[in-house]
């Protein structure tokens, strides 16, 4: 698919204020095995420029930026985000995970997105951060460790994570990331591009664990399961990895333009390629029946559609609260398409099941409480409305102090202002 008529991405300047201190020279990266050089000599794999590289074991040039946070190098300063509540529970989710929160860490990811530049720059050798995302994420779920969520919930706190610092809040280069770890064809005996980049990507995320485990207490163990993953996918030849890595960056892409609540949503979660490129991924339905619920005007069939991607993802990831709300949502906006009466009460009441589920999982998110507020203004509950909608502004105002936050506690504000005046409902309306 072209991307030429993608709509104009947001300036990272618009959300992303940063400061460079300049790019460190480039090393010329090599498709060689790391810790051997095409000379024999022994190799070291560090980063440069936001890409990977293996250079002479001793050799470091000047000014270098690499991923231990304790080194004294001059880094771009830290990105003042208009944080939203979804990117408020992610960085929650994320930081009960160390090894991904420090993988991740935002700063070193946000430094990697502004070294690629422009959105035509993106290529496997600076997409470092979505590599250990994969990498990370796989031994998180083998291990049976993720916490306070399923895996998709995790996954999602992943995509904003890539979205809002790697992306940073262009499509574009969400679109063209996809696209990279597409299959590519290799003449002769030419190495598989994936599998070089991830396990470059590898040896140097072990060589950050040797420096925070000097004594070896987990290392060995953590280094031999992060091997195994890589010998599992090696025999694969890396298409589960390039799979994953399409995958975020497909449900990166349609964040974005959810944030932007740009109607291009739509056109993407419906486009064929993606539907080929990830076909029967229930965390792609997910996402796409999000891309179709930007519109406020969507069609009834695009609303049918929406509605079954977010049901069928639900056989799948069954208390994922992101999934119930999403489908109380379609269930909410259905009922005000019909004019028959018992259809939108029952789309009503499936609604209200379906946002009380959501919260069953999560108690915390503020937008939950909203929804339900919704539903039950709209089932001439007044009382059970203003009381959530409450409820959801309290929240909120313990969440991220940002405009964004602002923005929409003021919204849900003015809701409970025109909801407080409202006449009551006559006994014979109820």
């Amino acid at each position: 698919m072209s991307t030429s008529n993608l709509p104009a991405a947001t300036s990272p300047g618009d959300e992303l204020e940063a400061t460079s201190t300049g790019e460190a020279p480039e090393v010329a990266p090599t498709d060689e095995a790391p810790g051997v050089a095409p000379t024999g000599e022994a190799t070291e794999v560090v980063r440069t420029g936001g890409r990977l590289a293996t250079i002479p074991t001793g050799h470091t040039p000047e000014a270098l930026p690499t991923d231990d946070r304790s080194a004294d190098v001059p880094r771009a300063a830290m990105p003042k985000v208009s944080q939203t509540l979804d990117d408020t529970w992610a960085d929650d989710l994320i930081e009960r995970h160390p090894r991904l929160s420090r993988v991740l860490d935002r700063k070193v990811v946000y430094e990697i997105g502004e070294a690629i530049g422009v959105p035509e720059n993106v290529d496997l050798e600076n997409l470092g951060p979505v590599f250990d995302a994969v990498r990370e994420y796989e031994y998180v779920r083998r291990n049976v460790q993720v916490k306070a969520s399923d895996e998709a919930r995790l996954f999602e706190a992943l995509v904003y994570r890539l979205g809002r610092y790697l992306f940073l809040n262009d499509e574009r280069r969400a679109i063209n990331a996809h696209n990279a770890f597409l299959p590519q064809p290799r003449r002769g005996g030419g190495k598989n591009p994936v599998g070089v980049n991830y396990t470059l990507r590898l040896e140097m995320v072990k060589a950050q664990d040797a420096k925070q485990d000097p004594e070896g207490v987990w290392l060995d163990e953590v280094s031999n399961a992060l091997d195994k993953v890589n010998q599992d996918e090696a025999v694969q030849e890396y298409s589960e990895v390039a799979r994953q890595g399409r995958l975020l960056c497909f449900c990166a892409a349609l964040w974005i333009l959810e944030l932007k609540g740009s109607p291009q949503a739509a056109e993407i979660a419906l486009d064929d390629s993606y539907r080929q490129s990830l076909s029967g991924d229930q965390i792609a339905s997910f996402f796409r029946a999000r891309g179709l619920l930007v519109s406020p005007v969507a069609s009834m069939a695009q609303t049918a559609l929406g509605l079954q991607f977010v049901t069928t993802a639900l056989e799948t990831f069954g208390k994922n609260p992101g999934m119930h709300h999403t489908k109380a949502l379609y269930l909410l906006r259905q009922s005000a398409m019909t004019e028959i009466e018992p259809v939108s009460r029952r789309c009503l009441d499936e609604a209200l099941e379906s946002v009380e589920n959501a919260l069953s999982s999560d108690a915390e998110f503020p937008q939950f409480y909203a929804t339900r507020a919704l539903v039950k203004n709209r089932l001439g509950d007044p009382g059970g409305a203003l009381i959530d909608i409450r409820a959801a502004i309290e929240l909120a105002r313990y969440s991220a102090t940002s405009p964004a936050v602002s923005d929409e506690i003021k919204n849900w504000t003015d809701r409970l202002q025109d909801w407080q005046l409202a006449p009551l409902p006559g006994r014979g309306d109820r």
